[in-house]
């Protein structure tokens, strides 16, 4: 069977970044679980758009409530806030992978 060696780099790339992220993450104190767990899936999933809205109904939490942990983590530089009204906002790679 031919070596896909691209596709085996960016799996390896992407598994060391998920470890990473799990045993060392990089200025996480004082988030609370809600937003540990969306940088967690963010991590895994990383092309996905998160809104007031998703954080809510993942939480169930009020709007404001899912909208402060948003905002906050882009205060970190954890999330970047999409442009356009209600646009979204989009994991920072760089602040948790160090690039």
């Amino acid at each position: 069977m031919p070596c896909n060696c691209r596709a085996e780099t960016a799996f390896r790339k992407k598994a060391a970044q998920i470890r990473d992220v799990k045993e060392k993450p990089r200025n996480t104190e004082g988030l609370n679980y809600r937003q540990s767990a969306l940088l967690s899936h963010a991590v895994r999933e990383s092309d996905t758009v998160y809104t007031a809205k998703s954080h809510q109904k993942s939480h169930g939490v009020a709007y404001n409530t899912a909208r402060a942990d948003l905002m906050d983590l882009v205060k970190r530089g954890f999330l970047v806030q999409l442009a356009g009204r209600g646009s979204g906002f989009a994991l920072e790679k760089d602040k948790l992978f160090g690039g």
